[in-house]
Parts: C-alpha cells; structure tokens; sequence
C-alpha cells in the first residue's frame, strides 16, 4: 500500500437545510503515480497512458490486478485523511482496463475493460479520526451523487459503512461497525439514512455519536461502464441543490 502525505440523483430539493459535514468534496486530486513518469495522479489496472497521447507518449501496464493509495493531511475532509482502493474481479489480468482519477470536484471511475472492477473508499482511522457526532450535528443521512459517463449506465451494488474505534489497536481496543448495502439501478442522488443501518459489531447507537470513520464498497462494478462520484456528505431532509445541479433538477421535473 503507498502512503502519501500532502503538504498542507439528482437532487430532490432546493430550499435551505443543514448540509452538516461535508466528508470529501473531491476537490483534492490523488497523488502522481510512482509508477508514470509524466506525473499522471490516476490509480489504473492495466495499460495506462504515460503521458497525453499515446503513442507517441509511452504505455505503461499495471498487471497486478489491484492499485490502491492512503493519504493524509488532504484538505476537504474531516480527518485529513482517505484511502483509495480497487482491484480486478477477473482472473485474467491482461483484460484489464480500468482507471480512478480525482478531478474537478468527483471520483472519476471507468473500466472500459471486462473484468469489472471492487471499489473501496474510507476517510478516517486511529490516528486520523474523522471524529463526527452524528447526533448533535442533526444530520439524517450520508449521500453521495452517481452521474453516467458513459452511453448507458449497468446498476451496481453499492455499500456505506461507519466505524467507532477505541483505543491504539492494542488490549482492550475495539471497534463498533453499522453498514448499509443498497442497490444503484439509476444515476442520482444515493442516500443512506441512519435509521435503515444494520448492527455488524458493537453498539449502534453509540457508533452514531463517535463515528471514526467512514466509507463506501462497490461489489460490483460493471465492465464497460464510467461514474463520476460527487461529494460525498451528510444531510437532513430536504438536500439544497448544488450550484451544478439545476440541470438535473430541471430535467427530473420535465
């Protein structure tokens, strides 16, 4: 796993509401990647190009069938910190031809290839916190916005999840996980209320008021299909509409 340390739906409703904690606004791109000369800030499986055009700019080709990058100090995000994980769901790690890249406020994912892809993304852990208190900020929900980036968009299974941890890992630590798994049949705003998350260790209420971390798992995502994932965030009823959303707002009322 590499390590990177930096130095420093469409939505429902317009009217004013608290739009409590933003946990990643995707304004912070990823890190170059080691494995690219030209400074390209991608995780990729299989080729890649190592510059802007290909050819004449060489190929390089990640066949390990997984990439993955931590980062801290990322400004944006509670805890400064997210990790960004994905790995081939096929055998045959030639077929592979996926990318993440971070820009212009979204998690750009495509897998143009046909192994289809498992995506994970978490924001906090022991040394890095995200430190929410769920309760007393009044928020009801985490969401985040799918959009398609391709002609056609194949549902995927998508699941949050929330951690409590205490303690430095050692005796007498612990952790108190809820998640929740939906079904995206439909790009859009994906909401998460609290009330439907499932128990998968400790206590969960108390997990509601010491949430350390958080993060999403795609299962699924399917071959030959590109997202972008807009900020990631918590909510109370009703959602304001981002300065980009109207277009989707207008179209979900033709």
């Amino acid at each position: 796993m590499r390590t990177f340390l930096l130095a420093a739906a469409f939505v429902v409703a317009a009217c004013s509401s608290a739009r409590a904690v933003v946990i990643d606004s995707y304004d912070v791109p990823l890190p170059p990647h080691p494995l690219l000369a030209s400074g390209r800030s991608i995780l990729f499986l299989g080729p890649a190009c190592d510059g802007t055009l290909c050819p004449p700019d060489p190929t390089v080709v990640n066949e390990e069938g997984r990439d993955e990058i931590d980062q801290v100090g990322v400004p944006g995000t509670p805890s400064g910190h997210r990790f960004t994980h994905f790995n081939s769901l096929g055998k045959d790690v030639s077929l592979d031809r996926a990318q993440i890249e971070v820009s212009g406020g979204s998690l750009h994912l495509a897998d143009p290839g046909s192994n289809g892809l498992e995506v994970i993304t978490l924001w906090g852990w022991r040394d890095y916190p995200l430190a929410l208190d769920l309760v007393a900020e009044g928020s009801d929900r985490f969401e985040l916005d799918v959009v398609s980036e391709a002609g056609s968009f194949t549902p995927f299974t998508i699941e949050f999840f929330f951690k409590s941890i205490y303690g430095d890992g050692g005796a007498g630590s612990s952790e108190n996980t809820a998640s929740q798994r939906l079904q995206v049949s439909a790009p859009g705003t994906i909401v998460f209320p609290y009330a439907n998350f499932a128990n998968v260790s400790g206590s969960f209420p108390a997990s509601l008021q010491k949430v350390d971390q958080a993060g999403f798992w795609i299962l699924d995502f399917p071959a030959g299909d590109a997202v972008r994932i807009e900020e990631v965030r918590t909510a109370s009823t009703p959602t304001p509409a981002r300065a980009t959303s109207w277009g989707r707002v207008k179209a979900g009322y033709r």
